[in-house]
């Protein structure tokens, strides 16, 4: 049995350009930044939401935000 999946265009081609050498962990950190960025450029639908930001204070770690 062969079992094929399908990825969203933009995934398939994370996945076909990240496929070959050099591998983002074989470059320099300031070459490898500097691709993610190009990578993660790309406009992203974002669909309307309601939030809050909450903050829980603790005892032995302060406070901490929380987006809700």
């Amino acid at each position: 049995m062969n079992n094929k999946i399908v990825l969203e265009s933009a995934a398939q081609a994370v996945a076909q350009n990240s496929s070959s050498h050099p591998r983002i962990y074989e470059l320099p950190v300031e070459q490898g930044r500097q691709e993610l960025e190009q990578i993660q450029s790309s406009k992203i639908l974002e669909y309307p939401a309601n939030s809050s930001n909450l903050i829980f204070n603790t005892t032995q770690y302060g406070p901490v935000k929380m987006k809700n």
